[in-house]
């Protein structure tokens, strides 16, 4: 074992007390929300009588109702999971080869919703992927008996069985054609969508057959759902998650923004929210008019500023960090050993967290006083790659952790900027390695964004791996960052490495 194993063993034995911060501060729990249920064309639900709980909103969907959900998230660095309903999205009318997935069954027809407007949207989509993450809740969200409505699609909540596996995965073929109908297929670059959501859901990790079973052979990796409703499975405690064969399954709640409210924010304290997804709805992010929807996106976006700013929440950059730091929560143990040094001991961390490839960044909180800045932060002897300076706080990025022990050191003050890339938006830093004069970073890049790298002048990016594209660079002598814009191809995350050099 090196000396820094021994050491970081020895200050999770004897930690040594520490009353600059809080522990709860330090090492925050993540918050991320959900948008559920968009996807579809016509906005008023019929629930009442029978058809789809749509957004509840009385008029056509267009491509202006996604873009609420990229500005705020650009506002705020947040790529949003939205959850879509694929049924109107159908321009081949494959949807009509299920049975349960429509209230007309067989004799679906989406013809008449068939216009650009369709086009107009998944091209909005696949364009603010950095903001947007085309997650799934389903067809047509609810499953049809000839013509009558059961809850729900994926699991048989009036009779507390399973759905016909096989007629589920005709559920999930049918999605896979209508993303390829829109390019986003596996054979021009896009994986699957990785999160999901299922209000009914079939919990069976020891069994043949389950939701996690199906969906993880198709590359989901996250499903969020409600596991009050299914007691007779034996889930996880409410508020909390497990493991359905290579799916993780979180507990989700809402907090008084009911479904079909226009303009409606979460109105539960912060400090009594149970779980670290919490659930909006499509209209909820909807203003009655345009003319009114500035004025709303900026509610939301003081709204995740707020929650930024909580001592003890963060806002996860994207869904992939969210999992990740519920995983460290879950099994790590953090300790804060002094005033600019911790432990964290990861070896309890499952094995199958990386088995499915979830274990990511560990985010921890240095509170800032005005006017100081992070000027070193350290991984044993590894500069921590990435880091945020915001609301009073450097948010540092660990790399993804082994099951070891480590030790993390950092220092604040008005001297020179901490080295590394300063994640101003929604993708992730994994690692940098550094070799005579070039670093290269690990990244999963979402969509097109600009890195900020703090380097001295005279750097610029001098590669990319397959996946990822350098559109532009240029140097900001006032902040001594080189800014890079990079594109990412998959629309899921494009994961690569960019790498800095001298000119």
């Amino acid at each position: 074992m090196d000396a820094i194993k021994v050491l970081a063993f020895a200050l999770i034995l004897f930690p040594v007390s520490s009353s600059a911060q809080d522990l709860d501060t330090f090492f925050p729990r993540p918050f991320g929300i959900a948008v559920n249920q968009v996807g579809y064309m016509d906005g008023s639900s019929l629930g009442d009588d029978g058809g789809p709980w749509r957004a509840g909103i009385r008029r056509d969907m267009d491509v202006r109702d996604y873009r609420p959900i990229a500005d705020v998230g650009d506002a705020v660095g947040v790529r949003f999971m939205s959850l879509f309903a694929l049924a109107e999205m159908d321009r081949l009318n494959v949807v009509a080869t299920l049975p349960h997935a429509t209230r007309d069954g067989l004799n679906y027809d989406n013809s008449p919703r068939i216009s650009n407007k369709q086009l107009e949207i998944m091209n909005f989509v696949k364009s603010n992927a950095a903001t947007i993450e085309m997650g799934v809740t389903g067809v047509g969200h609810e499953w049809w008996v000839d013509g009558v409505r059961t809850r729900s699609e994926w699991y048989d909540l009036d009779n507390n069985r399973p759905r016909d596996p096989e007629m589920l995965r005709r559920h999930m073929e049918v999605i896979k054609n209508i993303l390829w109908q829109y390019g986003l297929a596996e054979d021009n670059g896009h994986r699957f969508p990785r999160s999901f959501s299922a209000l009914g859901y079939h919990w069976n990790p020891a069994g043949p057959h389950s939701n996690g079973k199906l969906f993880g052979e198709y590359g989901v990796r996250f499903v969020s759902t409600k596991f009050y409703i299914i007691p007779e499975l034996n889930p996880p405690a409410s508020r909390d998650a497990g493991y359905d064969h290579n799916v993780l399954v979180m507990d989700r709640e809402g907090y008084g923004n009911e479904w079909y409210e226009y303009a409606s924010l979460p109105s539960t304290e912060i400090d009594t929210f149970g779980v670290d997804l919490i659930e909006s709805h499509w209209a909820n992010w909807l203003a009655t008019d345009d003319h009114l929807q500035p004025a709303l996106n900026q509610q939301w976006i003081d709204y995740m500023k707020m929650v930024q700013a909580h001592p003890q929440r963060y806002l996860a950059k994207n869904t992939d960090q969210l999992l990740s730091q519920w995983l460290y929560k879950k099994y790590a143990k953090v300790a804060l050993t002094g005033a600019g040094s911790a432990t964290i001991d990861n070896r309890a961390m499952p094995a199958k967290a990386y088995d499915t490839d979830m274990v990511g960044n560990l985010v921890l909180a240095i509170p800032l006083k005005e006017g100081e800045r992070l000027e070193m932060a350290k991984l044993g002897e590894q500069s921590i790659a990435s880091y945020l300076e915001e609301a009073g706080y450097a948010f540092l990025y660990l790399p993804p952790l082994e099951r070891e022990n480590y030790f993390v050191t950092w220092s604040v003050g008005t001297g020179s900027r901490h080295p590394g890339v300063f994640n101003t938006g929604t993708y992730s830093v994994y690692r940098s390695k550094q070799n005579g004069t070039s670093t290269s970073y690990d990244i999963q890049m979402h969509g097109t964004q600009t890195m900020r790298f703090v380097v001295p002048e005279g750097y610029e990016a001098a590669g990319a791996t397959s996946g990822l594209t350098i559109t532009n660079q240029w140097y900001d002598s006032g902040t001594s960052e080189l800014h890079v814009s990079v594109a990412g191809h998959d629309i899921q995350g494009q994961i690569g490495t960019i790498t800095i050099d001298k000119k």
